[in-house]
């Protein structure tokens, strides 16, 4: 698949099948997002974490549940089967950090598109930091 179809494929899932991504999958996805450009090439604060599977997935999903205004709880992660949270150590104060995350991001999005898999952009997690912070 070459980078137009990759771009004109590209779409964040919203209702994922359940099925397990596989583990060479995985590692292209990471690799992927390794190799995103990051800010005078700062790769020491920057953490991917992968969670897939079992207990610690769940925990995460129950931690990131959304109410909507009518006050329906909404999986955030939509049965996402794996999880890859991009985080920082620290944030400067020009907040660039965050820029990193935008390009790894989107390096593991597009790579996924390429795999053929199930992909999402969530800050859900984000906006639970404090829950978050507590697993």
């Amino acid at each position: 698949m070459n980078l137009e179809e990759v771009l004109a494929l590209r779409q964040s899932c919203r209702r994922f099948t359940g099925k397990p991504v596989e583990g060479e999958a995985l590692e292209a996805i990471l690799a992927a997002g390794q190799r995103a450009p990051l800010a005078a090439g700062d790769d020491k604060t920057t953490h991917l974490t992968l969670v897939n599977a079992g207990e610690t997935l769940e925990r995460i999903r129950k931690a990131c549940t959304l109410k909507r205004k009518n006050g329906d709880a909404v999986d955030a992660l939509y049965g996402a089967q794996a999880l890859i949270i991009v985080s920082s150590a620290e944030v400067s104060d020009d907040g660039i950090e965050f820029a990193d995350a935008g390009c790894i991001i989107e390096n593991m999005h597009l790579m996924a598109t390429a795999l053929g898999s199930e992909a999402a952009i969530s800050g859900a997690p984000c906006a639970s930091s404090a829950r978050m912070r507590k697993l």
